[in-house]
């Protein structure tokens, strides 16, 4: 009978380590753990859930490539492009300070946030819609689809690495609003 208790404490055992292994390595996990450390201010562990630089690139990066030329354009407007482009490339360091501080921000001082950070932070788990794809998930708040972001797998916990919109700026839309 010892025997029999013992194989069931042990199957029980392996049942719950599978369980919090399975639960920990998912990106629904470190989202909330990226919650817990918004809402405790530890903007240190906050960053191991949000790679501030890839975040910031990615975003300059969508910003210059929307300039980029359609293919069927005048002389005009290809100087245009040019001059935009040339600015891109002396306005980006700026562009990219002020990102970081706008990030720096919203994992600080949260009350403060005028981020999409601060819709990740607020959302609840099941608000979040996740699509796996190998070791990048692609994250859709349901509620307000204009939220997107990547997710990338790195040392066994799941980090931001890409906000996809047309700002780093969050403005909610009023309730009763479906325009926007």
């Amino acid at each position: 009978m010892k025997v029999a208790h013992l194989v069931m404490a042990v199957a029980i055992i392996l049942v719950i380590v599978v369980t919090v292994w399975a639960v920990t390595g998912t990106p629904q996990y470190s989202l909330y753990q990226f919650r817990l450390a918004v809402e405790a201010h530890d903007a240190e562990t906050a960053r191991r859930y949000l790679d501030v630089e890839s975040v910031v690139d990615s975003m300059i990066d969508a910003v210059t490539d929307a300039g980029r030329s359609s293919g069927s354009e005048s002389v005009w407007e290809e100087m245009g492009r040019n001059f935009a482009g040339g600015f891109m490339v002396l306005a980006a360091p700026a562009m990219k300070e002020s990102m970081r501080k706008q990030l720096r921000t919203a994992l600080v001082r949260p009350a403060e946030d005028t981020t999409v950070i601060r819709k990740i932070t607020t959302s609840r788990l099941r608000e979040f819609e996740v699509k796996r794809e190998g070791t990048t998930a692609l994250i859709t708040v349901r509620d307000d689809p204009r939220v997107v972001f990547r997710m990338r797998k790195s040392g066994g916990s799941w980090r931001i690495v890409q906000i996809l919109m047309d700002s780093l700026v969050y403005y909610p839309t009023a309730k009763g609003n479906s325009s926007s």
